[in-house]
């Protein structure tokens, strides 16, 4: 096998040979020492070598036709087996690969034809799972049209703000959001911005109501059955022919939890390494001959790629609307799904149902995912019978990723993958340096490797231009740290807290800065807190994230400090000012942004420049909170020795 990566790839062997003394100790005694095996993760690393390869044989066979257009895996599969199953809704209705191909033809020419989109617009979208916003993305491919698709949970000021941060020139969305729109259209006419509706049948829709919000009404009949230059595909391909790989591609929206989210912008040779090389470089799913059941929001980037990669292998796409636990497994065993896509609640939720007859009906092969934790994946694992559960660690503005491939066994369980240090140094990352509020550094500038076993700040490689967040450079500039190893190098930082054994297993420590993990979406501490300030009565507040029994993640909490006029207030209208604040909060953030627990203190400890220093109020927990807002309920109410001791028991559901 390593004789087939040197020669077969001289630019790995290379960088193999540039390893240095360990890298060459470990190719001497390869053939002789199970021993440096072992301690050095080779026979793995090999094994990924060989993906990497495979990755980049397929990333030039693109860059051989001529196109670096996110669409051309899909163009090729539909060529292959044009009446191969590509898309099956939750009503059963069907889509071969040239159909999806039709009609993401047709929408395209619309763009160009009637709202007057053009190459390198922006087109901001709000659908559920559907087939429609699949249709949504590859007529954006194919146009070269920049495509934001918008949390649908998102309403107001938040909306607007996403739409105008994308610098988006169009938005289209399904019935179903037709309300959210008419809340902001004044904003949208005033920006010039056209608004379409696409009537997809979800939703029963007024036309004349969509008529008076909408600049144009769509349908498939009016996409398909058109001229018949709405439906060539000759001016799309042509577009598609010329698309270099740098062109801006998809924009998701990273922090988008608490109405000011930033937009990472990702070009279309970012979109074909995340849909199709990392294919065979991280085990991902779909294969060619799986179903994949899609059950994460389109809107967010782990499902995107789910489906980038499934259309690139020529996989059948299955997307859900909303994610029901206690009918999951029928209804994947119903669909035929072979494989889905999880994050680690899902994972939870399901175990929690009771055993059903379902759990084993199935015939899922692999999924992948990530946010498994350690006492849930052999659970899990055990009971549905999966064979192979892929976790994997990356992100959408990242540039490092790693996966744990597990089949099984003791070693691998709760880590997020290995990688030996032959891979790292061939690809530049990831590294965990240590860090306390900011990276420490020696006496020369330059960060420290954490020790194995000690949580470090994971960074990967940076190349000038290779992500950005749109009209936001301050941000950008965030997630670049320098001088790291020498002077003048510079890093991506990755944003969260990892560690690694002495076998080279990492696994997942915690979120860093002002964001933590809630409800499959990261909180920013920084505009929660902001929020939380907008209330008349809130003089300071301090946000952040604290553990919960039988929960994924952290559950938002908050400090704050009143107005000195309300200070000695008695309990009576304490209550009611709490009460307004949960109203308060729940009309300005989505619900997972909004602070599960308030304690309200006097003053606020603050560090020595100035700060809000979380750690002492994270170690405490949600044990000293004051009010907090349970589940179903719109207002704060006061925290009681009962409601603590149901949450310290794991049996309450946030």
């Amino acid at each position: 096998m390593a004789a087939f990566v040197i020669n077969q790839a001289p630019a790995v062997a290379s960088a193999l040979a540039n390893v240095g003394g360990l890298g060459a100790g470990i190719g001497a005694g390869l053939a002789a020492s199970m021993y440096l095996d072992a301690k050095y993760s080779i026979e793995n690393d090999i094994r990924l070598v060989g993906r990497m390869i495979t990755a980049v044989r397929h990333g030039q066979k693109l860059a051989d036709a001529g196109s670096g257009n996110m669409a051309s895996s899909f163009l090729e599969r539909v060529k292959i087996h044009p009446n191969k199953l590509a898309i099956r809704s939750e009503t059963l209705k069907e889509y071969t690969y040239k159909q999806m191909k039709d009609v993401s033809v047709a929408l395209g020419n619309f763009y160009l034809d009637y709202p007057g989109l053009k190459p390198g617009d922006t087109l901001a979208i709000m659908f559920e799972n559907c087939p429609e916003i699949i249709f949504s993305y590859y007529s954006c491919y194919m146009t070269r049209i920049a495509i934001a698709p918008l949390n649908p949970h998102i309403r107001k000021a938040a909306l607007l703000h996403c739409i105008k941060v994308a610098s988006a020139n169009a938005i289209m969305v399904e019935p179903l959001f037709l309300d959210a729109i008419k809340e902001v259209l004044p904003d949208l006419k005033r920006e010039g911005i056209k608004v379409i509706v696409w009537d997809n049948g979800f939703a029963s829709v007024d036309r004349q109501e969509a008529d008076q919000v909408a600049d144009f009404v769509i349908d498939e009949s009016f996409l398909l059955n058109g001229t018949k230059a709405s439906t060539s595909d000759q001016r799309i391909m042509k577009i598609v022919k010329e698309t270099q790989a740098t062109a801006p591609c998809t924009i998701m929206f990273t922090s988008g939890t608490t109405g000011l989210p930033k937009a990472g912008l990702t070009s279309h040779q970012r979109g074909l390494g995340s849909g199709a090389s990392t294919g065979p470089l991280t085990f991902a799913s779909p294969l060619e001959h799986d179903i994949c059941i899609a059950i994460l929001p389109l809107s967010h980037a782990t499902a995107g790629v789910s489906m980038m990669t499934c259309f690139a292998r020529g996989g059948s796409f299955v997307p859900i609307r909303r994610f029901s636990a206690s009918k999951f497994w029928k209804q994947v065993t119903e669909l035929g799904g072979t494989t889905f896509w999880y994050v680690g609640e899902i994972a939870r939720y399901l175990l929690a149902q009771p055993p059903s007859e379902w759990d084993r009906a199935h015939k899922v092969e692999r999924i992948t995912g990530n946010g498994m934790r350690a006492d849930v994946f052999k659970k899990f694992y055990d009971r549905f019978g999966i064979p192979e559960i892929v976790e994997l660690y990356a992100a959408s503005d990242g540039s490092s990723f790693i996966t744990n491939h597990y089949k099984g066994g003791v070693e691998g369980i709760g880590s997020i993958g290995r990688r030996g240090p032959l891979v790292t140094r061939m690809l530049n990352g990831p590294w965990l340096i240590k860090i306390t509020e900011q990276p420490i550094r020696d006496k020369n500038g330059l960060c420290i490797l954490a020790k194995a076993g000690e949580p470090g700040e994971c960074i990967g490689p940076y190349l000038e231009g290779m992500f950005e967040y749109r009209n936001n450079q301050a941000a950008t500039q965030k997630k670049i740290i320098r001088d790291v190893f020498k002077k003048g190098d510079a890093y991506w930082r990755m944003g969260d807290l990892l560690s690694m054994d002495k076998d080279y297993w990492y696994y997942f420590v915690d979120r860093l800065g002002d964001t933590f993990r809630w409800k499959s979406e990261n909180v920013s501490t920084f505009e929660v807190g902001n929020f939380l300030g907008e209330h008349p009565a809130v003089q300071e507040a301090n946000v952040y994230g604290v553990e919960v029994p039988n929960h994924i993640g952290r559950a938002g909490a908050a400090v704050i400090v009143l107005k000195a006029e309300l200070k000695n207030v008695d309990k009576s209208k304490l209550d009611e000012i709490m009460q307004d604040l949960g109203r308060h909060c729940l009309k300005k953030m989505p619900r997972f942004a909004v602070p599960v627990f308030i304690r309200v203190l006097p003053e606020m400890i603050l560090t020595a420049s100035m700060k809000h220093r979380k750690v002492e109020y994270q170690k405490e927990g949600y044990a000293p909170s004051d009010y907090w807002m349970p589940p179903n309920k719109d207002i704060y109410v006061p925290f009681t020795a009962a409601d603590r001791a149901i949450l310290d028991q794991g049996k309450a559901r946030l």
